[in-house]
């Protein structure tokens, strides 16, 4: 059972500009418990425990990151739920969504329990859990005893590179979303052809061509596109409901938008990678952009964006793997030795604002829909989670707008000390971030201008954080 965390102080966030999902709101917070019980012009009539000055500072509902690799119990442990929670809370995410790629995998119930367990005692967020599907192994018995172990949505990959998840063939697709379709759950693949990838990459070592550009050659876009159409036409046969991970490129998303105007239960998501990063980093930055499917041209990087203005994407989230610094350090002499996946959680939420915003010309209201309102709204966490409303979870992130930092390897809160945006320059800040009315992560010190280093404190025990399963949005309290 998860310990109970409930506690009855009334919190006023005073003076700061709420973001909702529609609009910017000059107004009051107040919090009783781990509830948020009113929104007013001014509450200060109203007596309170604390009061918390948000003055000059945005309002946020705090992200949820519907796409993180935590890896307890594995030993050697590169990255767990302690210190994904903690990076996450640095970054103004007070939920993640955690995606098996563990020992054990989560891909039963009895396994599924071991990792839910390994969330419960570490984490300082509230997580959910993806359980797995297995090429060729997993049965309905199997998803119903995950299911009823609290996984809230499924995992496949259709293409090989993730330790014990083999990949699932059109057959187990099939299968999976059919047995899924009468509960509503979603199923959610990695799609790439894993024949074309296979070939592609023993192509490259046969020609002798290792170098960090390599990889993206050896796994072109319409590798991915191929693989995502596949995987509509499966879920538009059986009716059931995908979810395509990590979308990469333009060609890909034109197969999601005319599935989606045909009418398939199909949704996507991508990542800030995708939207921030191009091939060109690949090459300067070697092992430590390898990810899949790999880095895009410029024109992707734009067709992506306008994919998450016109709600062909659903949200961004990380996709966050904690790979370690020598591990990543070998593509420099062979970029298939390096691991795929990037160290991004902890400025996921800053760069894309920063893009977003100042970039781009978006709204405040735009940008958090797609990474808090959306994904809790697609994982059956909404109300609760993912926006500023009565009755809502008090998580709630006080941002910053206009404080300027580069991303260092110094104050990283992952367990690897290293990120895929190491280097980049960009305007806004976490200042507090809080769970469920509970502080889990403090920033003291704002400096202005470009002197700015990260010196926040997780200030929250671990274990403190909730395990939610599919009935948490409705429940009065946590599930266990």
């Amino acid at each position: 059972m998860m310990q109970d965390h409930s506690h009855d102080d009334t919190i006023i966030v005073r003076g700061g500009t709420l973001v909702t999902e529609t609009a910017l709101l000059r107004a009051d917070l107040r919090i009783q418990g781990e509830r948020i019980v009113g929104i007013e012009q001014d509450a200060s009539t109203h007596a309170a425990d604390r009061t918390i000055d948000a003055t000059g500072l945005l309002v946020l509902p705090g992200g949820v990151d519907a796409h993180v690799h935590a890896r307890d119990p594995d030993e050697p442990l590169i990255e767990g739920f302690h210190t994904a929670t903690m990076a996450a809370a640095a970054g103004g995410i007070t939920t993640i969504i955690e995606m098996p790629q563990a020992v054990p995998l989560a891909a039963d119930g009895d396994s599924f329990r071991i990792r839910r367990e390994a969330a419960v005692k570490n984490a300082v967020g509230d997580v959910a859990m993806y359980g797995a599907v297995v090429g060729g192994t997993t049965t309905p018995d199997d998803l119903a005893a995950m299911r009823e172990a609290g996984a809230i949505a499924f995992k496949a990959f259709m293409v090989g590179g993730s330790a014990g998840m083999v990949p699932v063939s059109d057959s187990d697709i099939m299968r999976t979303l059919e047995a899924l379709r009468d509960t509503g759950m979603i199923f959610t693949v990695h799609a790439e052809n894993a024949d074309l990838v296979a070939a592609g990459i023993r192509r490259m070592r046969e020609a002798g061509q290792v170098e960090p550009l390599a990889h993206a050659r050896s796994r072109p876009a319409p590798y991915e596109a191929e693989a995502v159409q596949r995987a509509i036409f499966l879920a538009e046969v059986t009716g059931g409901r995908l979810h395509i991970a990590h979308v990469s490129c333009q060609l890909a998303l034109e197969f999601i938008q005319a599935a989606k105007t045909r009418g398939v239960n199909v949704t996507a998501e991508t990542c800030p990678q995708y939207l921030v990063m191009d091939v060109s980093d690949l090459a300067r930055k070697g092992g430590f952009a390898r990810c899949a499917p790999p880095l895009r041209t410029r024109g992707d990087v734009e067709a992506l964006w306008r994919g998450l203005a016109d709600g062909s994407l659903d949200f961004v989230c990380s996709d966050h793997c904690g790979y370690t610094i020598a591990s990543k350090e070998a593509g420099w002499n062979d970029i298939f030795a390096a691991p795929q996946g990037l160290s991004v959680i902890q400025h996921m939420l800053p760069v894309v604002y920063d893009n977003a915003i100042h970039v781009r010309g978006w709204s405040w209201p735009d940008i958090v829909r797609r990474t808090a309102t959306a994904p809790a709204r697609l994982f059956g966490l909404a109300p609760r989670k993912g926006a500023l409303t009565i009755g809502a979870d008090a998580d709630i992130v006080l941002y910053d707008p206009n404080a300027e930092a580069t991303v260092t390897r110094e104050g990283l809160l992952t367990r690897q000390k290293w990120s895929a945006f190491e280097g980049r320059s960009y305007r806004g800040r976490v200042v507090r971030t809080i769970v469920r009315g509970h502080d889990v992560y403090e920033n003291g010190t704002i400096v202005r201008g470009h002197d700015v280093y990260e010196n926040g404190t997780i200030v929250a025990a671990a274990g403190s954080g909730r395990f939610l399963t599919p009935e948490y949005a409705n429940a009065a309290g946590a599930t266990a």
